[in-house]
């Protein structure tokens, strides 16, 4: 597997790719993100994206197109894979690892006619939210996860082409942020992330509620939101907020 050229990535874009899958991929074609490998580098039958080259628990790859060259090339580099691909690359998956682990990841969206997000509860009302700016960076990278910039890279990036919303703390910091995790033409993948300290309290909602109101009418895009399917709190956070399930997809965990 070889970086793409931009021929390459001008043909992927056009590829029937799914959907949680289809975001993260177009979102890395789109802006060209690192981590993008083809069979070819013009004219590729497979295509990876891979994340997290040094995580512990190993490598976060989505797939698309034929499964042989791109599993192939997996299996030899012997480490741990969560791989989110078309369910045809299961058979060429277990050729060589019949020990697989299945689980499974779910895309909820907002329909365009959902009524606009509303707190609540009276302590949910009086949550202060505002964008979040430049000069937030230092808050922002205390404040967030370690993945939060996954996606963009950097915060620049991520303000310059995303958004992001926070409920800032008495220390300077962000008790709850709400952040374009990823985006194409028209979607906007929506993360949000709560200090433990501040969680029960309706700040979550109040973040991602200011997030999404700025998706739909600043930005024009159809907010998305992308849940492990036992992450029960997420699931009950995303339909409080007018999202339902959209679509299923298989995630594949090995070590080949």
């Amino acid at each position: 597997m070889v970086p793409l050229h931009s021929e390459a990535i001008a043909r992927v874009i056009k590829w029937d790719l799914g959907e949680h899958r289809a975001l993260s991929l177009r979102h890395a074609l789109i802006h060209r993100r690192p981590g993008l490998l083809g069979d070819h580098p013009r004219v590729p039958r497979s295509v990876l994206l891979m994340r997290d080259f040094e995580a512990p628990e190993g490598w976060h790859v989505f797939g698309a197109g034929s499964a042989e060259p791109a599993v192939a090339w997996l299996a030899q580099r012997g480490k741990p894979l969560s791989l989110l691909a078309p369910e045809s690359w299961e058979g060429a998956i277990r050729k060589r690892s019949p020990m697989i682990q299945r689980g499974s990841v779910e895309t909820w969206i907002r329909e365009a006619d959902e009524p606009e997000v509303r707190t609540s509860t009276k302590s949910q009302s009086a949550v202060i939210t505002r964008p979040i700016v430049l000069s937030d960076y230092r808050a922002f990278v205390a404040s967030a996860p370690d993945w939060a910039l996954r996606g963009w890279g950097d915060f620049v990036s991520l303000l310059d082409r995303g958004a992001a919303v926070g409920v800032p703390d008495r220390a300077g910091r962000f008790a709850s942020l709400a952040w374009v995790y990823e985006a194409d033409a028209s979607n906007d993948s929506v993360a949000v992330a709560t200090d433990p300290r501040y969680q029960r309290l309706g700040l979550g909602h109040a973040a991602a509620a200011a997030l999404i109101a700025h998706v739909e009418t600043a930005r024009k895009k159809l907010p998305v939101w992308t849940v492990n399917e036992s992450n029960l709190p997420s699931k009950a956070l995303a339909r409080s907020l007018g999202f339902s399930p959209r679509s299923r997809e298989s995630v594949l965990r090995w070590n080949l």
